[in-house]
Order: structure tokens, then sequence, then C-alpha cells
């Protein structure tokens, strides 16, 4: 298979991956900017707010998300595809999981962050 196949093979995965961070990072941001009362959840992330403000510590952790998912998942599909009954369907059941997962979760957590928006 040509090196660049990898590439592409992940890039649609990478995008919605990355769309939906997205979508949580934007959605947190307006939760925590416009609605009196809102706090970050996550702990990690809450110190990266107050120690650097709201959008600097965002955009790190959803750069910072994409990336290690992307690495892991990425790393997975080259390891089962070093052994000789790899198939196809094998590393694209492991980019579902690797990207899928996430991506639901961070579509969950911006609908949240969305109708808290909505309460307001």
């Amino acid at each position: 298979m040509p090196h660049d196949y990898w590439g592409r093979a992940a890039s649609p995965f990478l995008a919605v991956l990355a769309a939906t961070k997205l979508a949580d990072a934007a959605t947190t941001y307006a939760g925590l900017e416009v609605v009196a009362g809102v706090r970050e959840a996550n702990p990690f992330v809450a110190a990266l707010v107050s120690t650097h403000g709201t959008l600097p510590a965002l955009v790190a952790v959803t750069v910072a998300v994409v990336c290690v998912i992307g690495v892991v998942t990425e790393s997975a599909v080259l390891v089962v595809g070093r052994f000789d009954d790899a198939t196809r369907e094998s590393r694209l059941a492991l980019r579902l999981v690797g990207y899928g997962l996430p991506s639901l979760f961070h579509v969950a957590v911006a609908a949240q962050n969305t109708a808290v928006l909505a309460g307001s």
C-alpha cells in the first residue's frame, strides 16, 4: 500500500473529529463567556481556563485532543496493519471506534452546551 494511502484514509475521520471537537469548544466558550454562573465541569480544563483564559485554554485542549486521538488511533491502525491477516475492514473498524466514539461524545457535549445556552 502506498505511504500516502494512510493519510487519505484517515482524513475524513480526522475532519469529523476536529469538527465535533470544535463544536464542543465553541459552545463551551459561549457558555463560559455568556451565561452567568456557568463553570467548566472538567477540572483539568477549568484549571487551564483560570490560568490562561477561556479562549487559549479551549484552543490548546482542542488541538491536543484531536492530535492525541489521531496519533493513538493511527498507531493502532499501523500495528494491526502489520499482521498478515489484517483486512481493510479491520482498519476501518479501528478508525470507526477510535474517531467515532470521541466524536459522539463531543456531539453530546455540544448538544448539552447548546441546551444550556438556549435556556439562558
